[in-house]
């Protein structure tokens, strides 16, 4: 009896085990093809970009200015982007760090900003 219930116990596990497969799936999910890139601008070039326009920027936040608004430079200058909380990540980003942002260009009569979509770590 014992090797019975031994015996089943055996070929459940097994069952389990191989039905998992061991199938991992590496293929990428989304649209690849033309037109869905957004070419990396710098901020001299961000500035002049109308209202609205997606943008993708590299560079470091080197301060807080208020809750969630930065400044991040680059080479060509500087720029004022926006950051809520929720797109953070869990990343911890400091002063040294460069990031990579995409977002929209965001014009008002105070000047121009960046609201950040996505904020990655890039070191």
């Amino acid at each position: 009896m014992l090797k019975k219930t031994l015996a089943i116990a055996l070929l459940g596990c097994s069952t389990l085990v191989l039905a998992q497969g061991g199938y991992v799936n590496n293929a990428a999910s989304g649209y690849t093809g033309p037109g869905t890139t957004i070419n990396l601008s710098n901020i001299k070039q961000a500035l002049t970009l109308p209202d609205d326009s997606k943008v993708r920027l590299q560079g470091k936040l080197v301060k807080q200015l208020s809750k969630d608004k930065y400044q991040l430079q680059d080479n060509t200058g500087t720029i004022t982007v926006e950051i809520d909380q929720d797109k953070w990540r869990g990343q911890v980003v400091g002063p040294n760090d460069i990031v990579e942002l995409y977002g929209e260009i965001d014009k008002d009569r105070r000047g121009t900003e960046v609201d950040v979509d996505l904020i990655t770590k890039m070191n």
